[in-house]
């Protein structure tokens, strides 16, 4: 596994190229559980 992610060249209309970042599974993971947590803060606390 890739520990940056993966890499993907998408084409542009002006003949550039964009590059786009795919997270790999741990980085979804992660971004998942600050997700909840800053949902229950929210919930709970009206913090955020």
């Amino acid at each position: 596994m890739d520990p940056a992610g993966t890499v993907q060249e998408n084409p542009k209309i002006e003949s550039s190229v964009r590059k786009l970042g795919i997270p790999t599974v741990m980085d979804r993971v992660i971004q998942q559980a600050i997700r909840q947590i800053m949902g229950y803060a929210e919930q709970d606390d009206g913090l955020f």
